[in-house]
Parts: C-alpha cells; sequence; structure tokens
C-alpha cells in the first residue's frame, strides 16, 4: 500500500477547479466564484448553508487579513 504525502492529503482538491479563486482557498477560505458576476465567497472554507458572494476586491482584502 502506498503512503500518502500528509500534506497532499489535506489539499483541497477543487483549488483546481476554474470556479475556485486560489488565493481564497489558499487563505483556508471558500473561494467559490460565482462565474456570471465575477463575485466571490470569502466564507471558511466548508462553511455551511450557502455561499456570501462578494466582490472580488473585498474578497482580496478579507483573504489577506486571515493569512497573516
Amino acid at each position: 500500500m502506498q503512503e500518502i504525502d500528509s500534506t497532499k492529503a489535506r489539499e483541497r482538491l477543487e483549488i483546481h477547479n476554474c470556479s475556485v479563486d486560489e488565493q481564497l482557498a489558499k487563505a483556508h477560505l471558500c473561494g467559490r466564484v460565482h462565474l456570471p458576476t465575477g463575485r466571490t465567497c470569502a466564507l471558511p472554507e466548508a462553511h455551511s448553508g450557502g455561499c456570501a458572494f462578494e466582490p472580488v476586491k473585498r474578497a482580496e482584502r478579507t483573504a489577506q487579513s486571515t493569512s497573516r
């Protein structure tokens, strides 16, 4: 049986999806993108309920403040 690297096991596979903002996902935020508007969800990853889409600039500021 092949041993799995622990960092790869924790990797969020949806980061590689074009409808997820990679910068937000790496900051442990949802990062889902509403494709028609480009708005993104900056709620914590795996949050309950629906996404709260907000303008990209606001979501990016949220990601920067949580990564510090």
